[in-house]
């Protein structure tokens, strides 16, 4: 595979780092063929599968097989874990329990089954390091696997997706955040200032070169326009900046004053970010979801993720059009962030 300087630099530090990743979608060959290679790469400590040995009969023949019978980096959950379904069944009746939350045990039993929440349940016993999944399940299937099983972060209250926007020139990289291009479709200030926080965590896991400045974007600057949703980017920048003083944030911010100093001098002179944003709130999913598509198609820039923001372990998605390319840097990204 060919890598640009960041997927390298991703590929780099998932290697030191040597974490253990599982695959609840283990019967898509683009999984497998993504699981052999980092097996293959050594990029991480274990991979694990849910299919059987037996099962993988159906793929002899491909490049990729042999990797994943041979090499002892590939492991299978139905060998490692043998009582696996009962182990997702018990954790996810105390999980009900403790929030007083009532469920059938027919119903308990059909999620015990499923790996979706298998997963889940690992990483919240600390068996494994990070899932990802996505690739043939929606993201609304990820999420409600992950939030009983896995939970919420400290001091968040809701799940929102990003997404790592870059663009390589012959001589440097630039880095983006967008945040939230893929769950929340009306968020509330308090929810833009949480996700914000959860963006910044990502970016200073990742070692991005520059420390993070956030940007509360709107169609307004600084009070330039009068309506309900730019109150409400006023208000998490606000509840941002008292909770997290020391990183720097401004809001309400038009796209161009947030990324160019020029114009942030004669829209809000005097901003912290100077014009040098680089995690970008934006008010609604409308907003969000097309700005990093035109970003990408458009704009030439590659966008990495969607990336599950909020969750106390990192259980995050895939497009369902991801390539094997797309899901093995996905998979460096979520061991990079434990």
């Amino acid at each position: 595979m060919k890598f640009s300087m960041f997927e390298q630099s991703l590929a780099l530090r998932s290697k030191t780092l040597q974490r253990s990743i599982a695959f609840p979608e283990s019967r898509d060959p683009r999984i497998l063929h993504a699981a052999s290679y980092l097996a293959q790469s050594a990029s991480v400590k274990a991979v694990y599968l849910f299919i059987s040995r037996s099962e993988l009969d159906q793929f002899k023949g491909l490049d990729f097989y042999e990797e994943l019978v041979k090499n002892e980096r590939m492991k299978y959950v139905d060998e490692e874990f043998l009582d696996l379904q009962q182990l997702t069944y018990e954790s996810l009746e105390e999980i009900y329990h403790r929030k007083k939350k009532h469920i059938s045990c027919d119903e308990l039993k059909q999620k015990s089954f499923d790996p979706l929440y298998q997963a889940g349940t690992l990483l919240h016993r600390s068996k494994i390091d990070a899932a990802l999944a996505g690739a043939v399940r929606t993201t609304a299937d990820v999420i409600r696997a992950a939030l009983p099983t896995v939970g919420l972060s400290p001091n968040c209250s809701t799940v929102s997706g990003s997404f790592i926007m870059t663009k390589q020139t012959q001589s440097s990289e630039t880095f983006f955040i967008f945040t939230d291009c893929g769950v929340l479709i009306d968020p509330s200030d308090t929810q833009l200032a949480e996700m914000a926080w959860e963006s910044v965590k990502i970016w200073q896991s990742l070692n991005m070169p520059d420390e993070p400045k956030v940007a509360f974007l709107s169609f307004s600057t600084r009070g330039s326009a009068d309506h309900p949703s730019c109150a409400k980017m006023i208000s998490a920048n606000k509840m941002f900046q008292k909770s997290y003083p020391r990183v720097i944030s401004d809001g309400e911010l038009q796209f161009d004053a947030a990324v160019d100093l020029d114009v942030c001098m004669r829209k809000a002179p005097g901003s912290r970010l100077a014009g040098d944003a680089n995690i970008l709130v934006f008010p609604n999913l409308d907003a969000g979801n097309l700005a990093y598509k035109i970003a990408q198609r458009l704009g030439g820039f590659c966008a990495y993720g969607p990336i599950l923001q909020g969750l106390a372990r990192p259980y995050s998605d895939l497009s369902r059009g991801a390539s094997v390319k797309d899901i093995v840097v996905s998979s460096y990204i979520n061991v990079c962030r434990v």
